[in-house]
């Protein structure tokens, strides 16, 4: 796998058939990879720009690609390696697959030492990556236009990868209180069953049920919130604060950009 396959998915979108190797395990890895890049380029702030300028001739498109890279890929990699190894166990075929991204994937299992369960560690990971993505771009790009946008034009703080460094910096301490503040503002709504069974090493058919989804959900939101206080003085939308902006971006362009499916 090359660096290019983040970009291939902003214009192909589908999932290439030819991609696929034959061996269940990897073919699972680069499939829950991608599934990730697209959360992140379908529902955020920094997602949407992109798709925007891959449709729009002449824009930056690779300068604002490339700032948002180690969280995209850091994000990808973890939660598929994560996953593949919940259902097939942990296996050196899982680190082969992105292995430019296997020392991501290392730093952020490093990080999430001090949050226990897999359910937890995925969805940690999850907030984290999306308050790196929940800038205000969309109405700068709307002002301006996607092919007279620069990346100068935007502030640092807004940048995914300044962000994604600012709340690792610190090591796994971050992390740990994120998911703190999550099990707290859960716990008391929703019961600590889901909690329990994550934290007891419970596998995630039975962590992430179908009867835990709302649970969950509750618990990734509640985590964005404390992943956001964790930057004050930064312009972090709100968890779904893009959307309104969205669509103004996609009538100036004439554009659909609404990927929620």
């Amino acid at each position: 796998m090359t660096d290019e396959h983040l970009a291939r998915l902003l214009f192909d979108g589908a999932d290439d058939p030819a991609a696929e190797t034959g061996d269940e395990v990897v073919d699972s890895v680069v499939y829950i990879h991608d599934t990730h890049h697209r959360l992140l380029n379908d529902d955020t702030a920094w997602g949407i720009l992109l798709h925007a300028l891959a449709r729009t001739p002449g824009a930056p498109l690779r300068r604002f690609l490339d700032a948002t890279r180690t969280t995209h890929e850091t994000f990808a990699t973890y939660s598929s390696i994560s996953i593949a190894a919940a259902h097939y166990g942990d296996s050196p075929r899982l680190y082969q697959v992105y292995p430019a991204c296997a020392p991501l994937f290392g730093r952020m299992r490093e990080a999430l030492t001090g949050v226990a369960g897999t359910n937890r560690k995925l969805s940690t990971t999850t907030a984290l990556a999306l308050v790196c993505m929940q800038s205000p771009v969309l109405e700068l790009a709307t002002t301006r236009g996607p092919a007279a946008l620069h990346l100068a034009d935007v502030r640092i703080d807004d940048l995914p990868d300044r962000r994604w460094a600012r709340l690792l910096a610190g090591g796994p301490a971050l992390p740990h209180r994120v998911a703190a503040a999550a099990d707290a503002a859960v716990a008391p709504v929703f019961g600590t069953a889901a909690l329990d069974a994550d934290l007891a090493g419970g596998t995630l058919a039975d962590t992430a049920a179908v009867e835990f989804e709302e649970h969950w959900r509750a618990w990734e939101v509640a985590a964005y919130a404390a992943a956001r206080a964790e930057l004050p003085g930064i312009a972090v939308l709100d968890y779904a604060g893009h959307r309104a902006a969205a669509g103004q971006l996609a009538r100036v362009t004439g554009n659909t950009l609404d990927f929620r499916g």
